[in-house]
């Protein structure tokens, strides 16, 4: 059993509407995408982090979504959302893996390749690289899990992969995706042209 703790708390304020409702080509959200690769892949279970969007979200809130937990304060950061997630996982894990909502192309290859490397060797942090280029999603084994808790939400996540480079372990995967994030309107556009969000 490997939880997945989908990061969706940022106020969105340049996108201007939540990003988990940001719509594909294909009609799906990003929130529905991203949950049914991970549901597809077999991680459990799934925690959903808001943030002052939360009840615009829910309603859209996928049935595979085990908990859903809300960030009152989003303007602390992702690494405070995800201390939030860490604090609600059973004692029993091995480790979890950190998604974050702006990612949704990332492919379900790339998710089961994830997968198969944390079955293999769970107590290694594992991230997805392409091209000598590392991307998302993060995998942290629960031994990090205290020092995730005790370091300053300015530094992030990523320094308990600065801190431990040699626990590191880099899934090779052919997926652009993973570098892919959505922080504009003119991103998305890029991407997907004018294709419709949610509300319109």
């Amino acid at each position: 059993m490997i939880p997945a703790i989908l990061l969706s708390a940022g106020d969105s304020s340049r996108m201007g509407v939540p990003k988990a409702l940001l719509k594909l080509p294909d009609g799906r959200t990003f929130l529905a995408k991203i949950i049914r690769n991970l549901h597809g892949t077999g991680f459990h279970p799934i925690l959903l982090v808001l943030g002052k969007d939360a009840p615009q979200i829910r309603p859209f809130v996928p049935e595979e979504v085990d908990e859903i937990l809300v960030n009152a304060h989003p303007e602390r950061g992702q690494l405070a959302s995800f201390q939030i997630g860490i604090q609600q996982l059973p004692a029993d894990i091995p480790g979890c893996l950190m998604v974050l909502i702006d990612h949704p192309l990332i492919s379900r290859q790339t998710y089961s390749r994830m997968a198969a490397q944390i079955e293999k060797e769970s107590a290694k942090i594992a991230v997805p690289s392409k091209d000598f280029k590392k991307g998302h999603p993060t995998y942290f084994p629960a031994r990090f899990f205290e020092e995730i808790l005790n370091t300053p939400l300015e530094k992030g996540a990523r320094q308990i992969l600065k801190n431990h480079p040699q626990e590191v372990e880099y899934v090779l995967v052919d997926d652009d995706g993973i570098f892919i994030d959505f922080d504009t309107p003119e991103t998305y556009k890029a991407y997907f042209g004018s294709g419709k969000r949610i509300g319109e």
